[in-house]
C-alpha cells in the first residue's frame, strides 16, 4: 500500500468516525456510554494507543473523566505524567490545542489535546489522544485536526446534555405560572 493510499484510508476512517460520532452525540442519553464509544472509536480511527477526556479538578490539576486503554500507557506515561498533566492543564486554561512529544532512551510518547466546553459555559475539558511513538509531521497535522473535531463533537454532546437538564425547569416555570394565574 502506498503512502497516498494509507493517507486516504486514514482520512476515510476519520470521516466515517466523525459522522458516526456526530450522530451519536445527538442521540445518546448516557454520558458514560457516549464517551466510552467516542474514545474507543477515536483510538481505532487513528490507530492511537489511548484516548481520554480530562477536566480541571482542584488547584487546576487535570482529572480523567473517561478513558480508553490509558492503562496500556503506564510505562510511557509514568515517566512523563507531570509533563502530560501540565500540557493538558495549559490546554484547558489557555483554550488552545497542545501537542506533547516526550522522548526517552527507548520510547516516545505523543499526546494531542484539544480543549472544549462540556456544557458549563466555558472551556473546562479536553480530549487527549495518545500515541506510543513519535508521529510524523504529516500525520501530526491530521491528528491535531482530528482532535479538534472530536472536541467539537464532545462539546455538542455536553451542550445537548446541559439543555436537556434546563428544559424541565423551564417547563416547570411555565406550568407554575399558568397555574398561579388561574
Amino acid at each position: 500500500m502506498t503512502a497516498e493510499n494509507t493517507s486516504n484510508s486514514l482520512i476515510f476512517q476519520i470521516d466515517q468516525l466523525l459522522d458516526e460520532a456526530s450522530k451519536l452525540a445527538k442521540t445518546e442519553q448516557d454520558s458514560g456510554r457516549f464517551f466510552d464509544i467516542l474514545l474507543q472509536r477515536t483510538v481505532l480511527a487513528v490507530q492511537a494507543q489511548a484516548a481520554a477526556i480530562w477536566m480541571l479538578g482542584t488547584e487546576s490539576h487535570p482529572v480523567t473523566i473517561a478513558a480508553h486503554q490509558l492503562s496500556k500507557l503506564d510505562h510511557h506515561a509514568r515517566k512523563t505524567q507531570q509533563a502530560i498533566d501540565q500540557t493538558i492543564g495549559e490546554c484547558i486554561e489557555k483554550g488552545q490545542a497542545k501537542k506533547l512529544i516526550a522522548t526517552g532512551k527507548s520510547s516516545a510518547l505523543s499526546v494531542f489535546c484539544c480543549p472544549y466546553d462540556s456544557g458549563a459555559g466555558s472551556l473546562d475539558s479536553a480530549i487527549a489522544i495518545y500515541f506510543a511513538d513519535q508521529v510524523d509531521p504529516e500525520s501530526a497535522s491530521v491528528c491535531a485536526s482530528f482532535a479538534e473535531a472530536i472536541a467539537e463533537i464532545a462539546a455538542d454532546f455536553g451542550s445537548r446534555q446541559q439543555s436537556q437538564i434546563q428544559l424541565p425547569s423551564a417547563n416547570f416555570r411555565a406550568e407554575a405560572s399558568a397555574t398561579l394565574s388561574d
